[in-house]
């Protein structure tokens, strides 16, 4: 989650944990508890803050359901399977 968007929504801090980038440097990266509705109900997550504009779905989410990618349409699908 980008750094100005967790300052804005004032979420607390919530502890580090060492990340593995794309290039395989390892990174402290530091992380905030909030809440996200996903499928209809409320779930407690860890926030990473991320440098830039960009916030990223943890794989975790993913577990259990049907992603699908269109890259012709750019359209992205997720379903609980």
């Amino acid at each position: 989650m980008p750094d100005g968007l967790v300052r804005k929504m004032a979420l607390p801090a919530s502890t580090a944990i060492t990340g593995t980038l794309a290039d395989s440097s390892l990174r402290l990266l530091e992380t905030h508890s909030c809440e996200v509705r996903w499928f209809g109900r409320w779930i407690g997550v860890e926030a990473i803050v991320s440098v830039g504009n960009d916030a990223l779905l943890g794989v975790a989410l993913l577990g259990g359901c049907d992603l699908r990618i269109n890259y012709c349409t750019s359209k992205v699908t997720v379903s609980a399977s």
